[in-house]
């Protein structure tokens, strides 16, 4: 009966009902007071005024609208007598493009959709690729200078990102053609995602580049609605999740993959703090959209980093056992050790402290019995070349040519 009452309401009724729900009849989120510009644009003037007038509407992306002011108005004019107009300029066809797909995939228009959703449409049609690059190129054509350093900035550092997913999947297609293994494609996500994070920041540190960087920072400070969620996501997969930082030059796990869960700790607690200035939901929304951000890459990525994420404990057991020692042991000291562990220093270490060695023979015995425990652990961490052997009776029961094969999933197997 509420569905059909509100159907049945005018409109300036229907969008009280809208605001004081939060949500549209279709389920789409209305945001009166977090993003006030689109709630204008998209359930305001897109509700109550009629199609024709629409057209003079700006979408909030000027570098994206090449539509002339005379072209605006014949369009509307062909509205206002009954007639649709077809698109004329890249812009108003992306636009097409974009809603058709979008109402195809999600049954929404294109603006409803969240960054993820966009994503995959973005990524994954051809058409809708290329007429991007077309209407990109017709902007900057006519654009100003600062526009267009915005424009080249994002494509360079567009084209670092697909350097990168090239070195990642041709890594996938050697080990599954059998030339190599599961630690040469970690080896090789490493090395690409530190390339490419140097060359992004490489480029944020060229002069012609400095007041398109400076403008997108001061556009991030000021605005709320979450279009910061993707420069924080590559920052999270990079500084967190693979672990390399270049501002302190110190990778988050050593050879063995043992995380520094002191420095992590300090890394997150500085992600979170910038980007709770930008957007508070941004971590949350990062941790929440964690698969569906992933899914559409390469499969061995995502089965990568779901074993980071999901077996966290078994690199973080050091730490949390010299954290609940802090008596005997300090982090720091933990630190030193683990960076130096197998030379010298190290064991100079292990002679001043006795404690390190009583931890680090607790944590070999419990990791091991993790992986007794854990088929799928035990599977991923051999996979991956982690480690050599099996702990597990599954695991020696499957064998080392089925698991290291590059079709096989660790997950299939049981998470005790």
């Amino acid at each position: 009966l509420g569905y059909y009452l509100r159907s049945k309401s005018s409109p300036v009724i229907a969008l009280g009902w809208d605001i004081a729900l939060g949500k549209d009849m279709g389920g789409d989120e209305v945001d009166a007071l977090g993003a006030p510009g689109e709630f204008l644009r998209d359930d305001i003037l897109g509700s109550m005024i009629p199609f024709w007038a629409q057209t003079f509407i700006p979408d909030g992306d000027s570098l994206n609208d090449d539509q002339t002011l005379p072209s605006k108005f014949m369009q509307a004019g062909a509205e206002f007598t009954g007639l649709r107009s077809s698109p004329t300029s890249f812009f108003a066809k992306l636009e097409v493009r974009r809603d058709s797909l979008a109402m195809l995939k999600y049954g929404k228009s294109w603006s409803k959709l969240n960054t993820f959703e966009k994503d995959f449409l973005n990524n994954n049609d051809e058409t809708l690729k290329e007429m991007k690059v077309q209407t990109a190129t017709s902007n900057l054509n006519s654009a100003d200078d600062l526009t267009r350093a915005k424009a080249e900035y994002a494509q360079e550092a567009s084209a670092a990102n697909e350097k990168k997913k090239t070195t990642v999947e041709a890594a996938s297609a050697s080990w599954e053609a059998g030339l190599t293994g599961g630690g040469d494609w970690r080896d090789s996500n490493k090395f690409a995602s530190e390339e490419r994070r140097r060359e992004v920041n490489a480029l944020g540190n060229r002069a012609d580049y400095l007041a398109a960087v400076a403008s997108n920072n001061e556009y991030y400070a000021q605005n709320k609605s979450g279009v910061a969620l993707d420069e924080a996501y590559s920052q999270y997969i990079q500084e967190i999740i693979i672990g390399v930082k270049d501002d302190d030059g110190k990778s988050l796990y050593n050879d063995e993959g043992d995380l520094n869960y002191r420095l992590k700790d300090e890394r997150l607690k500085e992600f979170i703090a910038h980007w709770d200035g930008v957007d508070p939901k941004i971590y949350r929304d990062i941790l929440s959209n964690f698969a569906a951000k992933t899914k559409d890459s390469d499969p061995i990525e995502q089965r990568f980093w779901q074993g980071r994420n999901e077996f966290e404990y078994y690199w973080e057991l050091a730490d949390k056992l010299v954290a609940s020692n802090s008596t005997v042991i300090s982090l720091e000291i933990w630190d030193e050790y683990r960076d130096n562990k197998g030379r010298s220093r190290g064991d100079a270490l292990k002679l001043e402290y006795p404690a390190i060695k009583q931890i680090d023979d607790l944590v070999t015995k419990t990791k091991t019995r993790m992986r007794q425990l854990n088929p799928a652990l035990d599977a991923f961490l051999y996979q991956f070349e982690y480690t050599s052997s099996f702990q597990n009776s599954t695991t020696k029961g499957l064998g080392k040519e089925r698991i290291e094969a590059y079709d096989f999933d660790p997950f299939s197997l049981p998470m005790n």
